[in-house]
């Protein structure tokens, strides 16, 4: 099932209103872009309503786009009101945008469609439908994971699974010039977590496939 081990997760906390508010004191057109913004499908009062935490998660990297899903707990719904007339506006940024069912949107270019919407007090966006309909609750971090009781109380944190980075169509034309060595020490890796707690200390953690005695006694029989 997609997205119960993704290539990356990010948890953090945000507080939409806040920010706007001080973006605005500290330079004025920010305001002004917020408006024009309001006008095209209220991203500004999308942006203002979000308030708590906020899920990334990347299950793959094509060379195309990611599959991702994005969820943030919001205080209200007001940015949906008139969802069914943003394609009016978003049109002339060349951008489709139509209801598919429900509460569901879809937002697509040329290159890329995302779906959005809101389910209970979450505002999610999606690259799969199968996703969108479960209003982003394909989550990672259900009751019981190793990923959740590491993020829980966290001001922010970002896991990355190394075997699944090395994977990603990026990852391979890099370390294609990085030679065997580097390939080599990332075969030991499992996860890099990087976290901040509530005493804003930060923490950096790589989580290896084996004990490291282990992995230091093979590579001295080389």
């Amino acid at each position: 099932m997609p997205y119960e081990k993704p290539l990356a997760l990010a948890v953090f906390n945000f507080d939409g209103e806040t920010l706007c508010k001080k973006l605005g004191s500290m330079n004025p057109y920010y305001g002004m872009l917020l408006g024009q913004l309001n006008m095209f499908c209220n991203a500004g009062m999308m942006l203002e309503a979000i308030d708590g935490n906020v899920t990334v998660a990347i299950d793959d990297i094509t060379e195309d786009s990611p599959r991702f899903y994005l969820t943030a707990q919001v205080k209200n719904k007001d940015f949906m009101n008139g969802a069914e007339n943003w394609g009016d506006g978003l049109a002339t940024l060349g951008m489709l945008c139509q209801r598919v069912e429900g509460n569901n949107y879809l937002l697509q270019t040329k290159e890329n469609k995302v779906y959005l919407g809101v389910r209970d007090d979450m505002l999610y966006f999606a690259s799969d439908y199968d996703v969108a309909k479960a209003g982003g609750r394909f989550s990672s971090l259900k009751d019981g994971s190793t990923l959740k009781s590491q993020a829980e109380g966290k001001l922010f944190y970002l896991s990355i699974d190394i075997d699944k980075l090395k994977e990603s169509p990026l990852a391979k034309s890099s370390l294609a010039s990085k030679g065997e060595s580097a390939k080599e020490v990332l075969n030991y890796l499992d996860r890099l977590n990087i976290s901040m707690g509530q005493n804003k200390s930060a923490q950096l953690e790589v989580t290896t496939k084996q004990k490291i005695s282990d992995i230091i006694k093979m590579n001295l029989k080389k």
